[in-house]
C-alpha cells in the first residue's frame, strides 16, 4: 500500500519500459474481511452519491475496488494480449 502511494516510485514506473503491474489482488490476499470492506466501500459510495444527487449535482463516478483474478482470467488476458500483439505485428511492420 505504501509503495502504491509513493509518487517517486510512480514516476519511475512510468519512465521505465517495463509493464505496469496489474492492480488486482491475488487469491491468497483475498479474505472474508476484504470482501466485507469492499461491500462497506460500495455502500458508503452509494450513500455519498445519494447525498450529492439530493443537492442537484452530478454524483462522482464509482470505481469498484480491485477483486482477485482467477487463473482462467489471467490466462484469458494473456492470450488476448498475445493475439493483439500478433495482429499488430502483421498489420504494422517494424521500422528498421
Amino acid at each position: 500500500m505504501a509503495i502504491s502511494l509513493d509518487e517517486e516510485v510512480a514516476e519511475q514506473m512510468l519512465d521505465s519500459k517495463k509493464p505496469i503491474p496489474d492492480p488486482s489482488m491475488n487469491m491468497s490476499e483475498y479474505s472474508l474481511e476484504v470482501e466485507h470492506l469492499q461491500l462497506i466501500h460500495s455502500a458508503l459510495h452509494n450513500v455519498f452519491a445519494a447525498v450529492v444527487a439530493s443537492m442537484k449535482q452530478k454524483p462522482p463516478r464509482y470505481r469498484p475496488l480491485p477483486t482477485p483474478r482467477t487463473a482462467l482470467q489471467v490466462k484469458k488476458s494473456e492470450r488476448r494480449v498475445t493475439n493483439h500483439r500478433a495482429l499488430v505485428a502483421r498489420v504494422i511492420p517494424k521500422k528498421t
